[in-house]
């Protein structure tokens, strides 16, 4: 794949993360958004992590409104609780629908200031390639685009899904300080946070939530361990850092849920 160099004024804006925030502000700037995506995940921040985030859901714009009516119709939210895996073919719909320039599995790499603009380095299946860039919207939890910048502290969590053993189990409960459970949409659905020592890696925490398990307490016996998310869960507090006029890190993970991130995207001034 070729990228050619255009005019300033025809050159895209990147948008990094097939975020839920990230998905609407490239819907949102249109024929110059260009979307790229590590994963093969859309909203992976919410759907991939198993994070069911924090009420209130409330819409705020009629563009938030209809992701709302959606997610109800298909039971990903109901009563205020969340069957959050089944938010990406949402997300995958509206990209589609809205005829974004999306790449998945594609990882920026670099990005360098150059004439007025950013030189977007990014790799995929065919190799390494770079882009002139007009702006840059970084959505991703860390900040990866961003390695010299000092990120505010991280809530991170490593999550997953819980079934009963058997038909009408009683609720969950725990007694594990590392454990937090939020009831999902599902009367037989439960989200197990479990919070890591600081500065694990992804191995080492999944190697700690299952010895963990295997010492649960008894509030936990009657259920079992449906699947673990792969990647963490980061939370940050910082909504927007602007670095300059033309490059921005707005993690999506930092609004309370996923109706948030959206409605974000649409609203946060950018560029």
């Amino acid at each position: 794949m070729e990228w050619e160099r255009t005019e300033k004024s025809a050159q895209p804006i990147v948008v990094y993360g097939a975020t839920a925030l990230g998905t609407a502000a490239a819907v949102r700037l249109g024929e110059r958004a260009i979307l790229l995506e590590k994963s093969g995940w859309a909203a992976w921040e919410f759907s991939a992590c198993f994070e069911p985030g924090e009420g209130p859901w409330e819409a705020e714009t009629p563009e938030g409104e209809a992701l709302k009516e959606e997610l109800t119709r298909r039971a990903v939210l109901a009563s205020g609780k969340t069957h959050i895996q089944g938010a990406a073919p949402v997300f995958f719909r509206i990209l589609r629908d809205r005829n974004v320039r999306a790449l998945f599995r594609t990882e920026i790499v670099s990005v360098s200031e150059q004439d007025g603009g950013y030189a977007v380095t990014f790799a995929d299946d065919e190799g390494f390639h770079t882009l002139q860039a007009a702006a840059v919207l970084d959505t991703t939890s860390s900040g990866e685009t961003l390695p010299f910048l000092e990120k505010p502290p991280f809530r991170k969590s490593l999550n997953a899904t819980l079934v009963p053993k058997k038909v009408d189990e009683a609720p969950p409960s725990t007694e594990e300080p590392q454990f937090r459970l939020i009831p999902g949409s599902f009367p037989d659905e439960f989200y197990l946070r479990f919070f890591p020592d600081p500065g694990v890696s992804l191995y080492e925490a999944r190697k700690a939530l299952f010895s963990l398990w295997e010492k649960r307490s008894e509030g936990l016996r009657n259920w079992r361990i449906g699947a673990v998310s792969p990647e963490f869960s980061l939370r940050c507090e910082a909504e927007t850092l602007r670095i300059s006029d033309r490059r921005v890190w707005a993690p999506s993970a930092a609004r309370r849920n996923l109706l948030a991130a959206f409605e974000a995207g649409l609203t946060l001034p950018l560029f």
